[in-house]
């Protein structure tokens, strides 16, 4: 037996007043629920109220840069990324367990990865346009 009676505090910190639309004896069944599973009560130090920001609308203009801009630090992020991974995959293969052309394709293209993320940044950087591919 738990020491909070059923007040629906678990059901409310997941969904809010939405619980209020729900039928109180399914309510009661959910919260039952969510405390056989382990969901700790909420207490109200740690319950945070979140409340829902509304965007303002912006022209089309101004939002097709947003997306092209967006699109441009996306395709910089997964250079990285990639270099990351093969620069990892160099670092965890033992030297003597690994193919000397394999690891001579992974350098290199980490190389090529890390030049054309500088390429890109420094594109950026000279407020020319930021090539996204």
């Amino acid at each position: 037996m738990s020491q909070h009676p059923l007040s629906a505090a678990r059901l409310h910190s997941l969904i809010g007043d939405a619980m209020n639309d729900l039928p109180a004896d399914f309510t009661e069944k959910l919260e039952r629920m969510l405390e056989d599973n382990g969901m700790p009560h909420p207490e109200t130090g740690r319950v945070v109220h979140l409340s829902m920001v509304r965007q303002a609308k912006a022209d089309k203009a101004s939002a097709s840069s947003d997306v092209a801009d967006l699109s441009a630090i996306t395709a910089v992020f997964r250079r990285l990324e990639g270099a990351s991974a093969a620069l990892a995959i160099l670092h965890a293969a033992p030297p003597w367990l690994a193919e000397p052309k394999l690891m001579e394709g992974l350098l290199i293209a980490s190389h090529e990865l890390v030049l054309a993320t500088v390429e890109a940044l420094q594109a950026c950087g000279n407020d020319g346009p930021c090539p996204s591919a």
